[in-house]
C-alpha cells in the first residue's frame, strides 16, 4: 500500500473517536481470525498484520488497552509478530 510508505495519513470525514473504533474492530477481528482458525480469511488476516506491523503505527499500537488484551489472550497472534520483528 502507498500510504505504508508515507509519513502521515490524513484521514477526512472521519472524526478521531471514529477511528479509535476503527483500530479496535481491527483488533477484534485479527483476535477472531486466529482464535476461530478462519481459514477462508488469511488474506484479511494479513492485511491486518501488514497495517499492524508498520513500525510507526507498531508505536501506538503497542500502548493500547486493545494491544494488552490481544497479549494476554491470543497468545499465537503475538507470537506471529515476535516472529515478523525478528525477536
Amino acid at each position: 500500500m502507498a500510504d505504508a510508505k508515507m509519513d502521515c495519513i490524513t484521514l477526512h470525514n472521519i472524526q478521531p473517536a471514529t477511528f479509535q473504533i476503527l483500530l479496535k474492530f481491527m483488533y477484534t477481528l485479527l483476535a477472531t481470525v486466529d482464535m476461530y482458525h478462519l481459514d477462508s480469511c488469511p488474506e484479511l488476516k494479513k492485511k491486518c498484520m501488514d497495517f499492524f506491523m508498520v513500525e510507526k503505527n507498531f508505536k501506538k499500537v503497542v500502548i493500547t488497552e486493545g494491544y494488552f488484551r490481544l497479549m494476554q489472550c491470543f497468545t499465537s497472534i503475538i507470537d506471529e509478530i515476535r516472529e515478523r520483528i525478528g525477536n
